[in-house]
């Protein structure tokens, strides 16, 4: 005898499900500072696994295009293992060139920091007395200012300027190195396997989507992911490359000026650029203030000039052929959404504000264009 159909299980079964959430939601409600804290420590042992994929959908944009080049090849041994190949020497170099920062770069980096934060009060005082030069030496106003900068600017007033718990938690932070060195490995570990079994993986959430969604909403998400995907990693590529670019022009151009802390220099022109607009004016004024300080009004004019060329030739040159047709926005487009990218979500958001105003512009179009089509058909008809 059958106890019940189908409509009535499913009845049955929505209002048990429909139960158990209002349950769960008490739970939930009751305890929710618990809940809260449970969820933080959560997401912080999952921080390498995160870090991991991160680090893994980046590295796939090298790994993959090496793995298509090795795929053309006619040994059948390479292709074979055109994956594996591809994965080891992407880690490889990723390890190489972060080895080369920690050795080379982040000390050179530190040692221009600290030789000009020590250098802080002369730069300034040479600023005063360039001003000088055009109020007179008897100015009240600027003699004040000057003496009471240098006898009252002392390093415990930058602490201040930070603020002591910002210090303190970093220092705080240094102590949790081993904990850190043990995440940073699980990351590297993850990254490995994620890049080895990414299709696999893709297959799998390929199968388990068109499981559960109806064939033509399925072909609707997979085709805007992939659009979405395609868009993203285009930019984080071309974004990098261009920074990097951007960096050994500067270094070279600088060092031949024999401009002081020209590498520090650098980082800061090629790293503020990978923030759209506003990145690469502030990064350039930045540069431009630091040689004057250090250097003299003659050569932050030639600084300047420098980076105004280095800054068209960029936009006009190197940018349109990394991009293409990729990113066909307007300039409003553009400044509109780094603005409310970075208000929500700061840097993060200002660097992928870009591909996802790209997505939302072709998804809007094609809605745009399926409307026009429908209302052509009902003319016709």
């Amino acid at each position: 005898m059958k106890l019940m159909n189908n409509d009535e299980f499913r009845r049955w079964f929505s209002s048990f499900l429909l139960i158990l959430a209002g349950i769960i939601s008490f739970i939930v409600i009751a305890n929710f500072y618990v809940v809260i804290e449970w969820i933080s420590n959560f997401t912080r042992h999952l921080s390498p696994f995160v870090a991991g994929f991160i680090m893994a959908y980046l590295l796939d944009i090298p790994c993959s295009a090496l793995e298509r080049r090795l795929n053309m090849l006619s040994n059948k041994y390479v292709q074979k293992r055109a994956r594996g190949i591809s994965v080891a020497v992407t880690m490889l170099v990723t390890v190489a060139l972060i080895t080369f920062t920690l050795v080379v770069v982040i000390p050179e980096v530190v040692t221009s920091i600290q030789e000009f934060s020590t250098q802080i009060p002369t730069y300034i005082a040479s600023f005063m007395l360039f001003v000088q030069g055009f109020t007179g030496d008897d100015n009240i106003i600027y003699n004040l200012v000057l003496q009471t900068f240098l006898n009252e600017f002392t390093l415990m007033h930058v602490f201040d300027f930070i603020g002591y718990d910002s210090i303190l938690a970093f220092i705080t932070g240094m102590f949790g190195a081993a904990m850190f060195l043990v995440y940073a490995v699980i990351a590297i570990i993850s990254t490995i396997y994620i890049l080895l079994d990414a299709q696999r993986m893709k297959v799998f959430f390929t199968g388990l989507i068109n499981s559960f969604v109806p064939i033509k909403t399925s072909y609707v998400f997979f085709k805007y992911l992939s659009t979405t995907n395609k868009n993203l990693k285009t930019f984080i590529y071309c974004m990098i490359v261009d920074s990097l670019i951007l960096i050994v022009v500067t270094v070279v151009a600088l060092t031949i000026m024999r401009v002081d802390f020209s590498v520090m220099s650098a980082l800061i022109i090629g790293v503020s650029n990978l923030v759209p607009y506003f990145g690469s004016i502030v990064g350039s004024l930045v540069v431009i203030l630091v040689v004057f300080l250090t250097e003299d009004l003659g050569t932050a004019i030639a600084v300047s000039i420098f980076i105004v060329v280095l800054q068209q030739i960029d936009a006009n040159v190197i940018k349109v052929k990394l991009f293409g047709d990729s990113f066909n926005l307007s300039p409003f487009l553009v400044i509109f959404s780094i603005t409310i990218g970075g208000a929500y979500y700061g840097v993060a958001g200002m660097v992928l504000a870009i591909p996802t105003v790209a997505m939302l512009k072709n998804l809007f179009h094609d809605i745009m264009e399926h409307r026009r089509r429908a209302k052509a058909m009902d003319n016709r008809l």
